[in-house]
């Protein structure tokens, strides 16, 4: 389809042809008039009210010896109606030159591996598009426990060796930037733009609890939840099954929670790995400190160690 806007503002880009429209605006006149009011020779005119008869914008309408020049105001109308928003968008969306998607996909392309999370872009645009895709990954109108939240990103994020990306940083990513809510408490999360959650007196216990990933595979914090409330939703957890744990890969999923900045007393590192790992605290603690996970800071608070990228 020929594209008529463009030919218009081209036209109406030239100061000469938007007088001759204002006059033509006030009231009809000829060629010699248009020349004398702007001071412009008639041949220019001439030039000029052609290039806007071809667009439609005046009329020629003879009269004795003379072309009287008119305006066609609903013309003029019809092509400023164009330049509407809605009708800018429609153009866009309906234009094969232009690819809405094209910026994402190259976000994308650069921050995933095997359709994976490589790293946290700290370009703020990048970050959204990758975050997006993220949120994508749960349901709408389902909630999540923290594991099966720490499960699914686990899927679509490198965070083991060698890319080095904090789950937890992630996920606070998510919640940050709007697109993750949750209960204070931390027990259940949802998609912020679930359908469900915009009704009026919205309470997470409506949303049903996600199929995927199983809510109901046994974890040491759902466990502690069942114990609490044994007829609660964990009520048919499936007991633990022994497996053998890599013990620095078990210790780096607890070192990797700890915020780079952030001190933390050992009371707040034990709590970290009760919730985490299960082990007795002390001889867990330990064994961070002697892998160099964690340091001991001369007031007796705990961080990562500083200058060290934990692997």
């Amino acid at each position: 389809m020929t594209d008529i806007l463009v030919p218009f503002l081209k036209a109406i880009a030239d100061s000469t042809r938007l007088n001759i429209l204002g006059v033509l605006a006030q009231q009809p006149s000829t060629g010699q008039e248009l020349a004398a009011t702007l001071g412009v020779k008639p041949p220019t005119i001439s030039h000029h009210l052609k290039k806007l008869q071809n667009l439609g914008l005046v009329e020629a309408k003879a009269e004795q010896y003379y072309n009287i020049y008119v305006l066609q105001a609903h013309k003029l109308e019809e092509y400023v109606a164009m330049l509407s928003a809605n009708n800018l968008a429609q153009r866009i969306q309906t234009d094969q030159n232009v690819n809405q998607n094209a910026f994402q996909d190259e976000s994308l392309a650069r921050w995933l591996r095997n359709d994976k999370l490589t790293a946290l872009p700290t370009q703020v645009k990048q970050r959204e598009v990758v975050l997006q895709w993220l949120i994508e990954k749960l349901e709408v109108d389902r909630r999540y426990d923290w594991d099966q939240v720490d499960e699914l990103l686990g899927k679509w994020v490198y965070w083991g060796l060698p890319h080095r990306i904090d789950l937890t940083r992630v996920q606070r990513a998510l919640i940050d930037s709007g697109l993750l809510s949750r209960l204070p408490n931390e027990s259940w999360h949802w998609r912020a733009d679930s359908p469900m959650t915009q009704q009026p007196n919205f309470s997470p216990e409506q949303l049903p609890i996600a199929e995927f990933p199983n809510h109901l595979r046994h974890t040491v914090v759902r466990a502690t939840l069942r114990e609490k409330d044994p007829n609660g939703v964990y009520a048919n957890l499936k007991e633990s099954v022994a497996q053998e744990k890599d013990p620095y890969h078990e210790m780096l999923k607890i070192a990797l929670r700890i915020r780079g900045s952030k001190r933390y007393t050992q009371a707040q590192i034990d709590e970290l790995i009760e919730k985490h790992h299960g082990g007795d605290p002390g001889v867990v603690r330990a064994a961070m400190l002697e892998e160099e996970l964690i340091v001991q800071l001369e007031d007796g608070t705990y961080s990562r160690p500083q200058g060290r990228k934990l692997p």
